[in-house]
């Protein structure tokens, strides 16, 4: 029998975006507010980053042009924030009767230790920078199209109504 193919986005679904917790813990007091470097994020980097057009260096190295904070204690600070969600735990029961696929605008090397637990049950993982490509952009939709078992039902659950848009 075929399972019902079930499409997760990463962050914000089983494990915390960039909360707002990462962006206050970057600002300090005397600098940037963390609403102009949410905006700065989107509107100078957010694409390039989420593609691999950028390098994990590179972002650093943004980050802290903005941020009165060392490059390392920045990557410290994003991974003191980067936490499994509620339905992180309930992946291996799900996969008994669905075929569970990723779909992240991330980056590999943030996610591999956290997804490692559930590995075991993933059917695919496709996360953006790896792809060079990202959400909302449809290439990334057909890369995990590929990986779907044809005919079979497929629900998609992602945080952000706009990448919803396109499927």
């Amino acid at each position: 029998m075929k399972k019902t193919q079930l499409v997760l986005d990463v962050a914000g679904v089983l494990i915390t975006n960039f909360s707002p917790a990462f962006w206050h813990d970057t600002t300090r007091e005397d600098g940037i507010t963390f609403g102009e470097l949410k905006l700065l994020f989107a509107t100078e980097i957010r694409k390039p980053l989420w593609t691999g057009q950028m390098s994990e260096e590179a972002f650093w190295n943004w980050l802290a042009g903005y941020c009165p904070v060392e490059p390392k204690e920045l990557k410290t600070i994003l991974f003191n924030n980067l936490h499994t969600m509620p339905a992180f735990d309930l992946v291996p029961e799900w996969s008994v009767q669905t075929d569970i696929h990723l779909l992240s605008n991330h980056r590999s090397e943030w996610l591999q230790m956290l997804l490692d637990p559930i590995r075991p049950y993933l059917a695919s993982v496709t996360i953006s920078s790896d792809e060079g490509c990202c959400k909302p952009d449809l290439p990334i939709y057909h890369i995990v199209a590929s990986k779907l078992d044809e005919g079979k039902s497929t629900i998609y659950v992602d945080d952000q109504a706009k990448n919803l848009e396109v499927c």
